[in-house]
């Protein structure tokens, strides 16, 4: 049965023109960013917050401590890099400043030039003209902490749709067909 959705998945990709390479990355990175949500939903209580706030600074290492955090509030097992993904979400979360940062027009043509002037999730053609920066995480969550690389150029139409949703790319892709 197993080897069976493997094939059904594998003939749904290539009949699309989408490598298994992408689709493992997106899925992979899409399952990160959905632990660090799950983690985040649990601390809109203050005390949950706290809590792994005093973990984090009477931590030696704060890796480990995520990867034990990680499978305390989700049982997923983590490795070292994965673990370290996480923190850098988390850490992110923790130090994020309520005002948005303004990025410059140079980051906006920098980020059009690296998608080869394509909406990342729908591949129409796009300009600074006609796109909007979209943070790949949620600002909501982790604000301007992440820097350029949690950054996206979006049609305007992708940017209304995935709105908070930081699943949408994955949902998207075989839809668009990239």
């Amino acid at each position: 049965m197993i080897e069976e959705k493997a094939l059904a998945i594998d003939d749904l990709l290539e009949r699309n023109g989408i490598t298994k390479d992408f689709f493992m990355n997106e899925t992979y990175k899409c399952m990160l960013i959905s632990i660090f949500e799950t983690i985040v939903s649990e601390m809109t209580e203050d005390n949950v917050k706290k809590e792994l706030k005093k973990r984090y600074l009477c931590s030696a290492n704060k890796i480990i401590t995520t990867q034990k955090i990680v499978y305390e509030k989700t049982l997923c097992k983590l490795n070292y890099e994965e673990s370290k993904i996480l923190y850098k979400y988390l850490y992110a979360y923790f130090t994020k400043k309520n005002l948005r940062k303004k990025y410059d027009y140079s980051v906006r043509y920098g980020l059009i030039n690296k998608q080869n002037g394509k909406c990342n999730i729908c591949n129409h053609q796009i300009d600074i003209f006609t796109s909007e920066l979209d943070h790949i995480v949620p600002w909501t969550m982790v604000g301007d902490e992440l820097g350029t690389s949690n950054l996206q150029m979006l049609c305007k139409d992708c940017n209304r749709r995935k709105s908070k949703n930081s699943a949408y790319n994955l949902k998207m892709f075989l839809v668009n067909k990239y």
